[in-house]
């Protein structure tokens, strides 16, 4: 890396180092997905199961396997419970993503100068809007894009020089990805479906690795289908009979796979561009454009938009191979600007450095409507710790710190069940109202608050800035965070 090049790459890895660590707690504000997630992890710490204490339900979500949830018990047991040490694991994993990103445009393009592109490959996806957005969100997803990326990686090495070794470490991280989410299994397949075809090409010499590879596969993978199913015949009744407790009307299979043509609108831009440098590549070099990490992607990215059910986070999982293959075609041209590609890199680096600079004002302007220490300091003064609380996710943290027991009441099971579950069962002292749900799900707060007689005891009113309702009006990002922390307390008089 040249002088210069190395000064401005650390600069900017400083500059977002430090934006990372002074944001991560505050943006986005706790939400669905995470407070699952965060709350799983508090019952794998303590009991060793998968049961959500927050929800309104007492199965085990056995969806997930146990690697997220030991990695964010780790943090938690190394800086105590909190947003921040849960976020950190999901970032530091998200930024290892961008590192095996660059290692595999470094091994398999022809990249001149190297240094630049691979400091363009950095700012580019650190700064990506949907990638930014999945770095602070608090779930598995990055964390199961490393592990495949690894696994990739030395699966086209193995291509090069088959080993034993060698497959057995790809069948190890492999597990690893399933371990954490099962929705890595449509890139696995991809990379099965490749290596099957590579194999066949030499079936006397390279068949011996079919056994390897899935024999240690399953052996791995079954570790877990014992402790957490008991064997195959439940794991396989749990993902395909039984009804998952979100609303129990499908099982896991109905519920996460399928498409729905859904892409993130963050993504629009980038796509366009890589259709077009994809385009770029294939006029240069026609068919020995493709290799085998392109059928890897390609097969990748048909099973995404077919088989998986994504409402936006799942993206995270192919947005590493959209910027392959930008790189892939930069390559392709000399590094001077009639660099067709180097042009449209251009272009996506300014959208994204705009977006992130938008987002970040945006964060900063509202920090104190942001602020989890005002939060927990006001539950702190006003719910006494063993309390029983009903709030949305966001109060989550602040709950559970105050030693208190928090379940959410605006999601799982059907609305008439989860308040009488929450009424009757779980016997909820305390109803923590926040601004952000009485305007975003009123008839849901309308219905508990038809069901028991509340009495607000406290008020916690947490304006905007003029700064921060400038932004908004701008119209340019999303305000559905615009409320911040602000909430009433109310109690419930039995």
């Amino acid at each position: 890396m040249m002088p210069n090049t190395r000064v401005f790459f650390s600069l900017f890895l400083l500059i977002y180092g430090l934006i990372q660590y002074y944001t991560l707690a505050y943006s986005p504000l706790p939400w669905f997905d995470e407070v699952v997630f965060a709350s799983i992890s508090q019952s794998f710490g303590q009991t060793g199961t998968l049961q959500v204490p927050a929800a309104a339900f007492s199965d085990e979500l056995k969806l997930y396997g146990f690697v997220y949830f030991l990695l964010t018990n780790v943090s938690w047991w190394i800086g105590g419970f909190g947003i921040f040490q849960f976020r950190v694991v999901n970032l530091l994993f998200g930024i290892a993503v961008v590192w095996q990103t660059f290692l595999l445009v470094k091994d398999h393009t022809d990249l001149n100068p190297p240094a630049k592109a691979g400091f363009l490959l950095f700012a580019l996806m650190l700064t990506d809007p949907f990638f930014y957005l999945c770095l602070h969100e608090g779930r598995m997803d990055l964390t199961a894009v490393f592990w495949l990326l690894l696994g990739i990686r030395y699966s086209l090495q193995n291509f090069q020089k088959p080993q034993i070794t060698l497959t057995i470490l790809i069948a190890f991280f492999f597990s690893l990805a399933m371990l954490t989410t099962p929705r890595s299994g449509f890139v696995i397949l991809a990379v099965a479906l490749v290596t099957l075809w590579w194999i066949c090409q030499d079936l006397k010499k390279r068949g011996y690795l079919v056994i390897w590879g899935l024999g240690s596969g399953v052996f791995f993978y079954s570790f877990w289908i014992f402790y957490a199913y008991g064997g195959w015949g439940n794991f396989w009744n749990y993902f395909f009979k039984a009804s998952v407790p979100i609303n129990r009307q499908g099982t896991a299979v109905s519920e996460y796979v399928g498409s729905i043509g859904y892409i993130p609108r963050q993504e629009y831009l980038l796509i366009a561009i890589v259709i077009a440098t994809l385009g770029l590549g294939i006029w240069k070099k026609s068919q020995a454009y493709f290799q085998f990490l392109l059928g890897i992607i390609g097969l990748s990215l048909l099973f995404f938009y077919t088989l998986v059910l994504d409402l936006g986070p799942s993206s995270s999982y192919i947005l590493p191979f959209y910027y392959f293959l930008i790189f892939k075609s930069l390559g392709l041209f000399e590094w001077h600007y009639k660099n067709p590609v180097l042009l449209l890199i251009g272009i996506l680096l300014m959208y994204n450095f705009s977006y992130f600079g938008a987002k970040n004002v945006q964060v900063w302007a509202s920090m104190s409507q942001r602020d989890y220490r005002v939060a927990e300091a006001f539950v702190q003064k006003h719910i006494p710790p063993q309390s029983r609380v009903i709030s949305e996710p966001m109060y989550f943290y602040a709950v559970e710190k105050n030693q208190a027991k928090f379940q959410m009441m605006d999601e799982y099971e059907t609305l008439p069940n989860r308040e009488q579950f929450h009424r009757q069962i779980f016997d909820y002292q305390y109803f923590i109202l926040t601004d952000h749900l009485r305007w975003r799900k009123p008839e849901i707060v309308a219905y508990y608050q038809q069901k028991a007689t509340l009495i607000a005891i406290a008020r916690l009113e947490l304006p905007p800035s003029a700064w921060s309702l400038w932004i908004d009006k701008l119209g340019l990002l999303s305000t559905t965070e615009r409320t911040g922390y602000s909430c009433t307390i109310y109690k419930r008089v039995k």
